[in-house]
C-alpha cells in the first residue's frame, strides 16, 4: 500500500479485531481519536527522547522513524478479496467515505460497478459536484452551515493523524524556519523582510504595491504619466517612510526606507522645492521603480522564457538532489481569439522544450496552464464551445510534452491550474474528456482546498482515475489564492451561500482533510501538497507516520519559487512551482504574491512579526463542545472505548481493508449514519470572517438582498429550456381602455383620499410589496424567460432584472415603513407640531421597453407603497411584463383597484413588433393630458418628457386640474474616461460591458469613450479582439451575449445614425459582426429598412436566428478630439460607442469633458485610471449623476447605488435610494397647543 492515513498500533487493531461486522469502522476511528498511536511498538513516547521525532536534546538533524505506522497484514488484504467476489456489484474499495460518514460527511458519488467504470472510459464521466453559490436542500455539506460542517472535517482529519506527532515536529519546524528567517544572511541578503515590512497592512507598503502594480504595465506611448504615477502615490501626506526605520531591521529595509522618504520629501516640496518638478519628471524615479520591480521579479520568477527558467532549473536541481520543478507559463485570461492562440503556441512551445533533450535532466518535470488563457469564453454558459476547443488544446499539449498514450515517465506532465469556483465544473469536465479522448500516460490538476467542494472533487479525480488505469491523475492540493474575488463575487451574485470556506482556520481544516484523503487513496497516485507553513507539514508526515512512508508513497510537498525557503520541509522531496514569462504577464502573478505575504494570516508573515506562539497552532484541536458536536449519528471516543475494553483481544477476521489501514465496509449501520438535514443553510455562523457578512445576501440591515440564478451549474440550459415563460391570470392580463380607467379614477377619488389608511396602511402595503418579492423570487426563471420573449434580453441580463425588481419591492417596503409614517416635530414647550405624510392622488407610471419589469415595477411599486391609486401605462412593446408585474401584487393582497394597465391600441408585444421608440403613445398622452392625475412618473426619453411636462402645464391652464408631480428619468450621453495607467484588460472589459451589454439598450449605457493617446493602441486591439468574440443573435439561447434591439424601426435608425457619422468623417474601428454585412454576418440586406421580409426569408432558409432588429455592437473613432463631439446631436439607444481621444495632459482631458457637459445630459459617467489626480480631476468637471470609478458603468444597484440623473437626464430623486417615496406624498402639519385645556401638564409635572 501507500501512505497509511493513521498510524495503527495495538489498540486500533484490537477494535478492529473485535468489531462485529460493519461496525468496526466507527470503533477504529472513534477509538484513534482518544487513544492515537498507542501501538505496541512505540508503547511509551517518554522512555527516549530520540524515539519521538523533532525531541533530539542536541538539535540534531531529525532521523525519521517507522514505529508509528503499521500496515493491515496481507491477510486482511486477502479477506477484502473475498468479500469482492462474494459482492461482484459492488466496488469495496473506498474505505475513506465509509469513515468519512461517521463524521457527517457522505459521499456525493454514487456506488459504481466494474461494467460502469468501463463504460465511462467510453462516455463522458459527469463531475456532478453540485454548486455552493446555490447548494441544493439535500446537500449534506451546505446545509449543516458552515461551523457544523468545518467540525466534521476536523474531527475526520484529527483521526488520521498523530497529535503527538505533529506536535513535536510542528515545535522543531517552526523554530528551524524562525531561526533561519532571523539569521543575518537571510536578513540582510533576501528580499523577505523588505517584502514584509512593506505589506498591505501598512499604508506605505499598499502605496509602494499600487505605484509597482501601474508602473509595470505603462505603455511605451504613455511617456508622461510615470511621473504622474510617482508623485500621485508617494507625495500623499498621509505617508512615512521614516516611521519603517529601525537599527534591527535588515539593510534593505531601512536603506529603502530612507531612500523612499526622501524622495516623498522631494516630491511634496519640503526641502529644495524647485528641484521637486526636476525630479518627478525626469524619469529617475521610474527608472530606479522598474529597477527594483526587475529585482523582486527575480525572487519569483525562474526566467523570462522557458529555455533561460529550464537551465536555471537544472542547476538548481543538481545542487539539490531531492529538488524538482513545474513550470508555469505565467498567462492571464484571454480577452481574444488572438491571444488564446498566443498562449497555446507559448504552452506548445515551452512543453516541446521541456520534454526534449536539452532539458533530461531535469527530473519528472511539470508545466501548468490556465485554461482562461487557452478560451476567450471559458464558462458554463459557453460549454459547448468551451469544451470541445479546451480539450483539443489539452490534447495538442499532452503530445507535444511526451505524455501521450503509452508515453514513458520522461514526459512534461502538464498541470491544470485551479481558477474561479464558478469554472470547477468546467475545469473537471475537461479534464475528463482529455483523459477520455486523448488518454494521455499523466496528467494534474490543482484542487483548491479553500472551496466548500474541494472534498468532490477529489472524489470525481479518483472515479476518473479508476475508469481510466492508464492515466497516471496527479493531483496537487493547494490552499486557494483568489479568495476575496470569491467572496465578493457570490455577494454580487445573490447566491445563498458563500463557495469557499470563509474563515482562515476552516481552509486549513479543509486542507488537512483534503490531503487524509489523497493518502489514502490508492488511485491518486503521489500526491503534492503546496505549502510554506511549517505546522501543515507537520501535520501531513503525522498522518503518514514518518518521511520513509512519506517518499515511498511517492509523495511530494511544494513550494513557490522564491517564497518558503528559511524552511528545508524536513528533506521531503520537494517541488518548486516556478513562474515562467515576461515582465508583462509577471503583474498579476507578482501582485498576488505580495498581497498573500503581507496578509495578517499569512505563515511569512508571522515570521517576519516574530509570532512564534502562532506558528505551531494546531487547527484540527478539538473545540471545547466537540463531543455533542457531531450529534448522535456519530460514535464517540468513549463509547469506542467501551467495546476496546470488553474485548478479548483475539485477532479476528475484518470484514474488508484497504492498503491504507483503515478497515470499512461499504453499507453502513443505520444507527451510525446521521441523518441529512434538509434545512438551508443558516444566515449566522461564528465561523464568519470579522466584517464578512454571514449570508452573501446579507449586505443590507432591512432586508435580504434578491437572490441569484445558478448558471455555474451544467444542468442550467436544459432547466432553462425546459421552463416556461411566466403567464399572468387571466384578469390581470386583460387592460382597460382610457375611458374605462378615467372613470373608475373619479367614481374613486373619496375611497382612496388621503390618510395614512389609504389602500390598507403604510404597514400593509409594505407586506404587499414584500409577499410579491418572494414570489417573483420563487418564479424568477419563468419570469426572466417572459422578459427574453418580450424585451429580447438574454438570460444574464433578464435574471438581474429580475433580481432588481426584488430589490425595489424589499427596498420601497423598508422604506415606507421608516419614512411614510407620523412624525413629531420640535417645538416649544407647551405646543405639538405633528407632520403627516399623505397620498397624492392618482398616479400615472409610463414605462419603457428595456427594463419593462424592473423600472415599470419599481415606478408602481413606489407610487403604490405610498397609497396612491396606480395606472400602468407600459411601452407598446412589452405589455405582458406589465400584466405579469400586476398579477404577482395582486397574488400578494394588492387590491385589484389599486392598479390597472391601460395599453395602446395597437400594441403588438415582442421585439419585432414595428413600433419605433419615441414614435409616441395615443393612450399615454390621453392619460396624461386628462387632468386626472397628481403625478406622472416617466423613464424614457428626454423629448417625451418635455413632452409630457408641457401636456400637464395646459391641463392645469386649461382643465383646472392640480399642478402634477413629474418624476423623470431620461437618458444620457454617458462617458468612461480611460488613461493610459489603467491596465488595458479591465479597459476593454469594463468599455464592452457598458456600451454592448443588454444590446445598448440602458439608459446608462456609454456612448462616448474618452481615451488617452498613450494606451489607444493596445486599447482598441483588445476591443475589436473583444467585440470578434460576442455572440450576437437569439436572446433565448442562453449562450447569447447580445440579442436585438427593441424593434427593426430602432435598428434602421441606429443604422441611420452609423451612415451620418460615416459621411462626416468618422471611422469605423471594430463591430462584432464576423462578414461583409455589418449585421448579418455576409448578408447585406440590413443595410436598410426596406428589405427586411427579404432578409428574414433568407435567415430562415440558413436556419439562423431571424430578426431584423439584430444590431452589432461596432465602435467609431470621431475625429479632432473634443470638437468630434459636435457629431453626437443627442443619444443613439443601441450599442454604438464613440471614441475621442486625448493627449494624456489634464488640461486636454478637462476640455474634453467640458465640451460633454455642453451637451447638457447628466446620468452616468466613469473613469478607468490609477492615478488619484484624474479621479479627482473627473470627479470634479463631469457633470452626471451616477460617476463609477475603475468599473463598468451599468447595474446601478437598489439602495447601494441609488440611480438618476439631472439636466437633460432627468429631475426626480434618485431611484431605489433614500427619500425617493417622499416624492410621491405630501404632508399635512398638525399644531396643537397643549397648554388650552387645563395648563402645560408635561412641563408642571416635571417641577
Amino acid at each position: 500500500g501507500k501512505c497509511s492515513g493513521v498510524g495503527v498500533g495495538g489498540v486500533a487493531i484490537r477494535a478492529a479485531a473485535a468489531a462485529p461486522g460493519d461496525l468496526h469502522l466507527g470503533v477504529v476511528v472513534a477509538a484513534l481519536r482518544k487513544h492515537p498511536f498507542s501501538s505496541s511498538s512505540a508503547s511509551s513516547s517518554s522512555s527516549s527522547s530520540a524515539s519521538v521525532p523533532g525531541a533530539s536534546p542536541n538539535n540534531e538533524p531529525w532521523v525519521p522513524q517507522r514505529s508509528h505506522r503499521k500496515i493491515f497484514t496481507s491477510a486482511s488484504g486477502a479477506a477484502a478479496a473475498a468479500r469482492k467476489v462474494a459482492n461482484p456489484g459492488h466496488d469495496l474499495e473506498r474505505p475513506f467515505f465509509n469513515v468519512a460518514q461517521q463524521f457527517g460527511i457522505a459521499s456525493r458519488r454514487s456506488e459504481s460497478t466494474p461494467r460502469q467504470r468501463q463504460l465511462a472510459q467510453l462516455e463522458p464521466l459527469k463531475p456532478g459536484l453540485g454548486s455552493f453559490r446555490f447548494p441544493s436542500a439535500a446537500s449534506s455539506s451546505s446545509s449543516s452551515g458552515e461551523e457544523a460542517a468545518s467540525e466534521s472535517l476536523r474531527a475526520l482529519a484529527a483521526a488520521h493523524r498523530d497529535p503527538a506527532l505533529a506536535h513535536e515536529l510542528g515545535a522543531r519546524f517552526a523554530k528551524q524556519a524562525l531561526s533561519k528567517f532571523n539569521s543575518p544572511l537571510h536578513k540582510h541578503g533576501t528580499l523577505d523582510p523588505l517584502i514584509s515590512e512593506f505589506s498591505i497592512g501598512s499604508p506605505e507598503g499598499v502605496a509602494l504595491l499600487q505605484l509597482a502594480e501601474a508602473l509595470i504595465r505603462l505603455p511605451p506611448e504613455a511617456r508622461g504619466m510615470p511621473a504622474t504615477l510617482v508623485r500621485d502615490k508617494l507625495a500623499r501626506g498621509d505617508l512615512d517612510f521614516f516611521s519603517h526605520f529601525a537599527g534591527d531591521k535588515s539593510v534593505l529595509v531601512n536603506g529603502a526606507s530612507l531612500a523612499v522618504g526622501a524622495v516623498q520629501r522631494i516630491l511634496r516640496g519640503d526641502v529644495l522645492p524647485p528641484l521637486s518638478a526636476a525630479v518627478s519628471g525626469s524619469g529617475v524615479l521610474e527608472m530606479g521603480i522598474r529597477r527594483g520591480l526587475g529585482i523582486m521579479g527575480k525572487k519569483f520568477i525562474l526566467g523570462n522564457t522557458v529555455e533561460s527558467a529550464a537551465a536555471r532549473a537544472i542547476r538548481n536541481e543538481a545542487s539539490r538532489p531531492l529538488t524538482s520543478h513545474s513550470f508555469d507559463m505565467l498567462g492571464e485570461g484571454a480577452r481574444t481569439a488572438e491571444d488564446a492562440d498566443r498562449y497555446l503556441r507559448s504552452y506548445l512551445h515551452a512543453a516541446r522544450h521541456l520534454g526534449g533533450p536539452d532539458t533530461a535532466a531535469i527530473r519528472e518535470p511539470q508545466m501548468s496552464v490556465k485554461l482562461s488563457s487557452l478560451c476567450p469564453r471559458f464558462d458554463e454558459l459557453s460549454r459547448a464551445t468551451a469544451l470541445p476547443v479546451l480539450t483539443q488544446a489539452l490534447g495538442e499539449l499532452v503530445q507535444a510534452g511526451g505524455s501521450g498514450p503509452g508515453a514513458g515517465a520522461n514526459g512534461v506532465t502538464i498541470f491544470v491550474d485551479g481558477e474561479e469556483q464558478s469554472r470547477l465544473e468546467l475545469t473537471l469536465a475537461v479534464l475528463e474528456a482529455t483523459v477520455r479522448v486523448h488518454k494521455p500516460a499523466a496528467i494534474g490538476i490543482a484542487v483548491q482546498a479553500y472551496g466548500r467542494r474541494a472534498m468532490h472533487a477529489l472524489e470525481f479525480l479518483e472515479e476518473l482515475a479508476r475508469a481510466h488505469p492508464g492515466t497516471n491523475i496527479k493531483v496537487r492540493l493547494v490552499k486557494g489564492a483568489y479568495w476575496d474575488g470569491e467572496i465578493k463575487e457570490a455577494q454580487v451574485q445573490g447566491a445563498d451561500a458563500y463557495p469557499v470556506w470563509t474563515d482562515k482556520r476552516a481552509t486549513d481544516v479543509s486542507y488537512l482533510a483534503c490531503a487524509a484523503f489523497l493518502l489514502n487513496s490508492s488511485w491518486l497516485r503521489g500526491p503534492a501538497f503546496a505549502t510554506h507553513n511549517t505546522r501543515t507539514v507537520a501535520d501531513i508526515l503525522a498522518m503518514t507516520g514518518g518521511l520513509p512512508d512519506f517518499v515511498e508513497a511517492g509523495c511530494e510537498f511544494q513550494r513557490l519559487h522564491g517564497m518558503g525557503e528559511s524552511f528545508d520541509y524536513a528533506g521531503a522531496p520537494l517541488r518548486v512551482y516556478a513562474p515562467t514569462g515576461t515582465t508583462n504577464d509577471l503583474l498579476a502573478y507578482l501582485v498576488r504574491r505580495l498581497l498573500e505575504n503581507g496578509a495578517n494570516s499569512s505563515f511569512l508573515k508571522q515570521l517576519a512579526d516574530g509570532r512564534e506562539h502562532l506558528l505551531n497552532l494546531d487547527v484540527l484541536a478539538a473545540p471545547a463542545s466537540s463531543s455533542s458536536d457531531l450529534g448522535a449519528g456519530v460514535m464517540t471516543a468513549e463509547q469506542a472505548c467501551a467495546i476496546l475494553d470488553a474485548s478479548s483481544g483475539t485477532p479476528g477476521t475484518p470484514g474488508t481493508s484497504s492498503s491504507s489501514g483503515l478497515s470499512g465496509a461499504r453499507h453502513m449501520s443505520t444507527s451510525l449514519a446521521p441523518a441529512m438535514s434538509t434545512v438551508p443553510p443558516p444566515l449566522r455562523s461564528t465561523n464568519i470572517s470579522p466584517g464578512l457578512p454571514s449570508h452573501p445576501r446579507a449586505i443590507y440591515s432591512s432586508r435580504l438582498g434578491a437572490r441569484g440564478v445558478d448558471f455555474e451549474s451544467p444542468d442550467f440550459p436544459a432547466l432553462f429550456a425546459g421552463t416556461r415563460a411566466y403567464a399572468p391570470a387571466a384578469g390581470a392580463s386583460a387592460s382597460s381602455t382610457v375611458e374605462q380607467v378615467l372613470e373608475r379614477l373619479a367614481l374613486n377619488s373619496d375611497k382612496f383620499g388621503g390618510g395614512l389608511g389609504a389602500l390598507g396602511g403604510v404597514a400593509a402595503r409594505a407586506g404587499v410589496l414584500r409577499g410579491a418579492a418572494d414570489l417573483i423570487e420563487a418564479e424568477a426563471l419563468p419570469m426572466a424567460k417572459l422578459v427574453m420573449e418580450e424585451a429580447g434580453k438574454t438570460v444574464v441580463d433578464a435574471i438581474n432584472e429580475v433580481r432588481e425588481l426584488v430589490d425595489f419591492f424589499r427596498f420601497y417596503a423598508a422604506q415606507a415603513e421608516d419614512t411614510l409614517v407620523e412624525r413629531r416635530l420640535k417645538t416649544v414647550t407647551g405646543e405639538e407640531n405633528v407632520i403627516v405624510p399623505m397620498p397624492r392622488g392618482n398616479w400615472l407610471c409610463v414605462g419603457p421597453f428595456n427594463f419593462p419589469l424592473a423600472i415599470v415595477g419599481g415606478l408602481a411599486s413606489a407610487a403604490f407603497v405610498a397609497g396612491n391609486p396606480v395606472v400602468v401605462k407600459p411601452h407598446p412593446a412589452t405589455p405582458r411584463c406589465a400584466a405579469a408585474l400586476v398579477d404577482v401584487l395582486r397574488c400578494a393582497g394588492m387590491p385589484e383597484d389599486a392598479m390597472t394597465v391601460v395599453l395602446d391600441e395597437a400594441t403588438a408585444g415582442g421585439v419585432n413588433n414595428a413600433v419605433a421608440p419615441g414614435s409616441g403613445s395615443s393612450a399615454g398622452a390621453q392619460l396624461v393630458g386628462s387632468g386626472a392625475f397628481a403625478g406622472v412618473s416617466f423613464v424614457g426619453s428626454t423629448q417625451t418628457a418635455a413632452a409630457i411636462n408641457y401636456s400637464l402645464a395646459v391641463a392645469s391652464m386649461e382643465k383646472g386640474a392640480p399642478l402634477a408631480r413629474l418624476v423623470a428619468e431620461t437618458g444620457g450621453l454617458n462617458v468612461l474616461v480611460a488613461d493610459a495607467s489603467a491596465l488595458p484588460e479591465q479597459v476593454c472589459d469594463a468599455v464592452i460591458a457598458s456600451f454592448a451589454g443588454a444590446a445598448g439598450q440602458r439608459c446608462s449605457s456609454a456612448r462616448v469613450l474618452v481615451l488617452d493617446r498613450g494606451c489607444k493602441t493596445s486599447v482598441m486591439r483588445l476591443l475589436a479582439g473583444g467585440l470578434a468574440e460576442l455572440r450576437v443573435g437569439d436572446p433565448l439561447d442562453v449562450a447569447t451575449d447580445v440579442g436585438p434591439l427593441i424593434s427593426a424601426a430602432a435598428a434602421g435608425k441606429a443604422r441611420e445614425h452609423c451612415a451620418r457619422l460615416e459621411a462626416d468623417g468618422a471611422t469605423l474601428a471594430c463591430s462584432s459582426a464576423r462578414g461583409a454585412g455589418a449585421d448579418t454576418g455576409g448578408l447585406d440586406e440590413l443595410d436598410t429598412v426596406a428589405s427586411v421580409e427579404a432578409l428574414v426569408a433568407r435567415r430562415a432558409e440558413m436556419g439562423a436566428y431571424a430578426s431584423a432588429a439584430l444590431f452589432h455592437p461596432r465602435v467609431y473613432e470621431l475625429p479632432g478630439g473634443a470638437a468630434g463631439l459636435e457629431l453626437l446631436a443627442g443619444e443613439v439607444f443601441a450599442p454604438v460607442l464613440h471614441v475621442v481621444e486625448y493627449d494624456g495632459s489634464p488640461e486636454n482631458l478637462a476640455e474634453v469633458l467640458a465640451a460633454v457637459n455642453k451637451k447638457g445630459f447628466a446620468l452616468t459617467g466613469g473613469v478607468l485610471t490609477r492615478c488619484e489626480s484624474v479621479k479627482a480631476l473627473v470627479k470634479e468637471r463631469l457633470n452626471c449623476g451616477n460617476l463609477y470609478m475603475n468599473r463598468d458603468i451599468v447595474g446601478a444597484v437598489v439602495e447601494s447605488q441609488p440611480f438618476g440623473g439631472h439636466g437633460l437626464s432627468g429631475n426626480g430623486t434618485k431611484a431605489g435610494g433614500e427619500g425617493y417615496l417622499l416624492q410621491f406624498v405630501s404632508h399635512k402639519v398638525v399644531s396643537e397647543d397643549t397648554t388650552a385645556s387645563g395648563g402645560n401638564m408635561d412641563l408642571l409635572r416635571t417641577t
